[in-house]
Order: structure tokens, then C-alpha cells, then sequence
């Protein structure tokens, strides 16, 4: 009975969860529904191959039971018989119809799977009773002529060619007659074929009347003419004397008319057994299902290319072996180098086999060379004997921007097993038994924890915010902020990773550090009590991270030079793989103004016109134009004030100096011996 059915995913969502009901492996629940008695069900014939009733149908079958039986504990059916399910779509069923529904369906996969297990003693149901006995029984009925004096058998053609046929059985030279019976069958490859057939042809000749011209015809005419029935002749002048009487006669006709057909009936029931490659030799035992009637091959010895055949010796049988792996350090811009050895191990004296890599877990674009050449696909190596090894070197070049991949598969194989070879054999897809080798390339972790891994930079960090855009800093009192320096910087790889996230890796660090112009050490700034670590702020979606440098009480005032580094777990590489810097800037912190040190130059009283006159400060001041300082010169009684545009100043170091210029116009009698003081 062909039964239609429809599985659906049930959707339960949970409130307190907010999530929906899953199964233990993280997917969602399937239910299936049955309706024995829906009107499209019907009786149906089933012609299945094996493979697709074993793979196909009974997995399918378990499962739907799998479904009703979750379906009938959700519905407590154990302790609550009477229970009505709710199933998917709204549609109801009891507990009994449910329990119908499971031995339904436990039935069916009983049935299929003892038609699918063969009797154990199949090896006695031997070829020969086969072709004698039970092949002829199942090609005849009742109606049939028994045949019962034709021999079939298997047997060496030494055996036969010798043989005399007495009865019905061949019998041998010394009057035996049972020549031993062959249910083996040796053959090989290349082309050739063996066939054995048993043939029935039944001929039937039918014979009947028919119609034409009046169908058939049966009937009498009379037929009446004149005739002499007396002669007599008299002696006495008169002559002969004749009596004439009329003739009567009788026809009676029978006419039929028949048709014919001759009608063959012919069946044939036979194997053929061979194979296409050349050097392929199979001996096989031939028997016979008594359920079915239909031949059993027992493949017991013998030779087989690709697909493997169990049972036989392999033509081809690869052999990979990892001969060497790369060290456990591999830096990012090298070669991560691996020596293959890959041989046959197979009986076949040249073979040809494919070596790649299964490029589906290669997700960060490792670059994959062989022999110097890319492997990409297949690569496919012809005529390699046995026992014969081949060595071969494997490169792996990291990807744009990864530096952690997943162990990749390193497979060889038979060519006709390989999608992509010319010689690919369709059939080797469905055989359980292969000959595909694999070999993991790693080079740190083992099992499942095996990774391909290239040493990862220390990673690099830049400058941002305004010290990125002056290269420079000052800290005065003309500040927002006299005890902190905002730092801003930028993580460059931010679209892999943020500075917090890359701790988990190789990344210890971010600090900035610092010294005074002409120091050699560098110290560590500090965030209140703590080290000015990047890796503990919050960074931006672009990579940008602000920290506050502590100066108060922990920086003294003068010019300092400043840095940016990263640092990671030593790896006793180059440097540059254990930390990477910023450029270096330089700033000024100065807090204190500058004080008038002594009086103004020269210390005498008067001052001649065109004199320089020096004030000497504490400190250096800043010199640079344009100057950031106000002079001006007031001579007392007069309404002279000199501005420093109309004095010629001279910024040096810890000096200013200045004189009155004397291209502006002054009347010189008017301020000689005048006094004046300088702002």
C-alpha cells in the first residue's frame, strides 16, 4: 500500500526564553503526519534496487516513526492513553491512531528488511541447480511442455572435450558419470565478456475455420442427358435397331475454408560477467537466491582496479605519508614547507592516482603549491609502479589577512574515483569500499586541535587626533587640561580584530611611553595608578582609542619625546614580531612662567640712542616668529610708547633684546635724558 505522507518542522516558541524549542543538536523538531485512510492511498508496485531500499526507503521510514513516536511522548500517551495530540497544521489524532500510525509503519520496515537479508546458506544453492532445476521450474507453468532431458552445466573445457553424452548426463572417459560440478567462474578484464542464458521459446499453431465465398459449402446436383441405354441389330433386312432413354447421374460437393496463426512466446534468464579494464582478473562463485530465484556472485579472489572490489587484491592502493612538517613557528612572509612520500602499495604493476587538497575547508585563502606549481585541483601522476616511492614537496602560503586556518585534508586517490580525471568511473560513488587516503597538514595542536598557524606580527598601531595632525604637544598654562594629555590612537587591522580582542591571541600591550630629550630609558605613562594600557579602553567601530596621560604629580615639567608600542609574547623572532612602535613625537610640558632673572642690560643708568638693551629670563622662552610675547617701551613726560613693531627685538634663548628703531621717526632731543620704563 503506497501511503502519502508530508513531514513538517514544528515551530514552538517559549516566551520566557524567547527562543523556540530545539532539538539536543541545536535544530528544530520534526513532526509527520499520517492518514491511513485517506482515498490516495493505494496498492502500488514497488521496483526498488536494493541500494535505494536500504539508503533511501528505510531511513525514510524510521524517521517518520522516530517523528510520531516524539509526537506521542510530548503527548504523555504512556500514562494518558485517551490523550488527544495536536500535531502541526491543527490536526488532531489520538493516541491510538498514533500508535496505528508506528506499527504501520515498524511493519513496513520489518518487510523490507527481510526481503532485503539474504538466507545464510545461499553457498549451497549451487549455479548448476540453478540452470537444471530451479530456472526452468520458474520460466514454465502448467501448460508447458517439460523439458526434462537437456544438461546444463559449468565445467572445464578439458573436462568436457573428453566427455560423451550417455542418458542425459556427460560422462567421462572412465565411465564415470558425475563430472564434478563448477560453480566458480574465473575471468578478467579488458573488454571481454562471459554470458551463460537459459531460453524458453513456446510455439503455438492455431488452425480454424473461416469465411469466404459463402463460408463453408455442402450440397448435391442431379444431372440428367440422353444416352443409349440398348443396341440390337436384326437379321432380316432391316438393320441395326437403337433404343434411346435420358441419362442420370449425381455430384455432391463439399467446400471448406480454414485461416492459421503461429504464435512464439520466448523467455531468457541469463548473467553476463566482465569488465572494461585491462589487467582486472575476478574469480567468482556462482549461486542462486531461493526466495527470488535470481543469481548470487560471491566475488572470492582475484584482482580489481578502480573501484576496488572486495574481495580481491587492488591494483591500486595509494600510500601517503608526511615525511616532514614545518616547525611550529612559521613567520608570516615565509613558506610553511611539507615532504610528502606517496607510492602504491597495489598488485598492479603501473597505476594512476590524484593528489589535492580539500579545498572546501580552506577558508583564508591559503595558496597551495606543489612542486612549485599551484594545486588548486587535482593534480593527476600517471603510470607509477608499485613499491616505487615518489617524494614531493608542498608549499603553503598565508592568505591577505589571515594568520590561523583550520588543518586541511591532503588526499590521493585512484584517478577514476576524482571527479575531474578523464578516466572517472561513476560507479566508484556508490561503493562503500575505497581506496582514498588523506593526510592532515597542520603545524600546531594535535586531533582536533591541529591548525595551520603562521606567526603573527606583533600588531601595528598609529598615531590619531590632534598629535597625529601638529607631530608635536604642548602642556602649559594656557591649557583646557594642565594634568592630562589626551592621546588618541588608531588600530590599523581594526576589521579583524579590536586591541582587546587581540589579547586572546599573541598581544600583550599598548603603552605609551616616554622620556626626556636626551634620555635613553623610556618610562611608562600611567592612567591615575595604572599603566596607560590601549588594551583596557574602549575602542571605537572605526579603531580609534582615547586615554588620558597623567601628568600631575608624576611628570615634571621640561621637552619629552613620546611613543606608541605594542608588545606580544616573545617568540625570540625578528623585533618586529615581538613589538611594533609609533614614530617618535617630541613635546614641550611647562607649567611655570618665566621669570625676570637680575635686572636689564646694561646695569649703567644712561643709555645711549641705538643701545641694545637685554632682559634675561629664568628659562628659555619661546623664540620662535611669530613671537608669542608683548614688549613695549614708555619714556616718561613724553608721549612716546614703542610697540614691538617699532623696536628691532632679538629673541635667544633665555634673552630678549631690543633697541629703538631709529627708522620710525623719533625726535632725538625730546627723550635725551629722559628716563622710561619697559613692559
Amino acid at each position: 500500500l503506497n501511503v502519502m505522507y508530508r513531514e513538517a518542522h514544528v515551530v514552538n516558541w517559549k516566551n520566557e526564553s524567547c527562543a523556540v524549542d530545539q532539538t539536543v543538536d541545536g535544530k528544530l523538531p520534526v513532526t509527520t503526519a499520517i492518514n491511513l485512510e485517506d482515498e490516495k492511498n493505494q496498492p502500488a508496485l514497488a521496483f526498488f534496487s536494493r541500494y535505494h531500499v536500504e539508503y533511501v526507503k528505510l531511513p525514510e521510514l524510521r524517521r517518520s516513526a522516530g517523528n510520531i513516536q516524539n509526537t506521542m511522548i510530548k503527548c504523555d500517551c504512556a500514562n494518558n492513553p485517551v490523550n488527544m495530540c495536536f500535531l502541526n497544521g491543527g490536526e488532531e489524532k489520538s493516541c491510538d491512531e498514533l500508535g496505528e500510525q508506528i506499527n504501520y509503519l515498524k511493519n513496513a520496515i520489518d518487510e523490507w528488511n527481510e526481503n532485503l537479508t539474504p538466507k545464510d546458506n545461499f553457498t549451497s544453492q549451487s549455479i548448476v541447480n540453478w540452470f537444471e532445476e530451479v530456472g526452468s521450474n520458474l520460466m514454465t507453468d502448467e501448460n508447458d511442455l517439460k523439458i526434462k532431458d537437456h544438461s546444463s552445466a559449468l565445467a572445464p573445457q578439458t573436462l568436457l572435450s573428453g566427455a560423451v553424452v550417455v542418458g542425459n548426463q556427460p560422462q567421462k572417459e572412465n565411465d564415470d558419470t558425475k563430472l564434478e560440478e563448477i560453480k566458480r567462474i574465473q575471468f578478467s578484464g579488458g573488454g571481454s565478456t562471459f554470458s551463460m542464458k537459459l531460453s524458453k521459446e513456446k510455439i503455438w499453431d492455431e488452425v480454424g475455420l473461416s469465411c469466404w465465398h459463402g463460408c463453408n459449402a455442402d450440397y448435391e446436383n442431379t444431372v440428367e442427358a440422353p444416352g443409349i441405354e440398348e443396341l440390337a441389330t436384326k437379321a432380316f433386312g432391316i438393320g441395326p435397331s437403337v433404343s434411346i432413354e435420358l441419362l442420370t447421374f449425381k455430384t455432391h460437393v463439399t467446400h471448406e475454408s480454414t485461416k492459421g496463426k503461429t504464435e512464439v512466446e520466448s523467455t531468457s534468464i541469463g548473467f553476463t560477467l566482465g569488465d572494461n579494464d585491462p589487467g582486472d582478473e575476478f574469480v567468482v562463485d556462482l549461486y542462486y537466491d531461493e526466495k527470488f530465484g535470481t543469481v548470487l556472485f560471491d566475488t572470492v579472489a582475484g584482482r580489481s582496479k578502480c573501484p576496488h572490489e572486495i574481495g580481491t587484491a587492488a591494483i591500486e592502493d595509494p600510500q601517503l605519508i608526511v615525511t616532514s612538517f614545518p616547525p611550529q613557528y612559521v613567520f608570516p612572509d615565509e613558506d610553511m614547507v611539507f615532504e610528502v612520500e606517496i607510492s602504491n602499495l597495489g598488485v598492479g604493476e603501473e597505476s594512476q592516482f590524484v593528489l589535492y587538497v580539500k579545498q572546501r575547508d580552506n577558508e583564508g585563502s591559503l595558496k597551495v603549491l606543489l612542486d612549485g606549481f599551484g594545486l588548486g585541483a587535482a593534480r593527476e601522476f600517471k603510470n607509477i609502479p608499485k613499491d616505487t616511492s615518489y617524494k614531493k614537496t608542498l608549499v603553503l602560503q598565508r592568505g591577505p589577512r589571515l594568520f590561523q586556518y583550520q588543518a586541511l585534508d591532503l588526499v590521493m586517490e585512484s584517478a577514476c574515483e576524482d571527479a575531474s580525471s578523464q578516466i572517472n568511473d561513476l560507479t566508484a560513488s556508490v561503493f562503500n569500499e575505497t581506496k582514498s587516503v588523506s593526510q592532515k597538514l597542520y603545524n600546531r595542536g594535535v586531533g582536533d586541535s591541529a591548525v595551520i598557524e603562521f606567526v603573527q606580527p606583533c600588531p601595528k598601531v598609529e598615531w590619531a587626533g590632534e598629535l597625529k595632525r601638529d607631530r608635536h604637544f604642548v602642556v602649559n598654562r594656557n591649557s583646557d587640561d594642565k594634568d592630562n594629555l589626551l592621546v588618541t590612537v588608531f588600530n590599523p587591522n581594526h576589521g579583524e580584530a579590536s586591541f582587546q580582542n587581540m589579547t586572546k591571541y599573541r598581544l600583550k600591550k599598548v603603552l605609551l611611553s616616554y622620556r626626556k630629550v636626551g634620555d635613553l630609558h623610556w618610562s611608562i605613562a600611567r592612567s591615575n595608578t595604572m599603566e596607560l594600557d590601549f588594551t583596557g579602553a574602549e575602542e571605537s567601530s572605526y579603531g580609534y582609542t582615547s586615554m588620558k596621560w597623567k601628568l600631575a604629580n608624576f611628570v615634571s615639567e621640561g621637552t619629552y619625546e613620546i611613543k606608541i608600542e605594542t608588545k606580544c609574547d616573545q617568540l625570540g623572532g625578528p623585533p618586529d614580531i615581538d613589538m611594533s612602535s609609533t614614530s617618535i613625537l617630541s613635546g614641550v610640558i611647562d607649567l611655570t612662567l618665566p621669570e625676570q632673572y637680575g635686572q636689564a642690560l646694561p646695569l649703567h643708568d644712561t643709555v645711549l640712542l641705538g643701545e641694545e638693551l637685554v632682559v634675561v629670563f629664568t628659562e628659555a622662552i619661546l623664540c620662535e616668529k611669530p613671537f608669542t610675547f608683548d614688549l613695549q617701551v614708555i619714556i616718561d613726560g613724553t608721549n612716546y610708547r614703542f610697540d614691538r613693531e617699532e623696536l628691532q627685538v632679538v629673541c635667544e634663548g633665555r634673552k630678549i633684546g631690543f633697541q629703538i628703531d631709529p627708522t620710525i621717526g623719533v625726535d632725538v632731543k625730546a627723550i635725551m635724558g629722559k628716563s622710561f620704563s619697559i613692559e
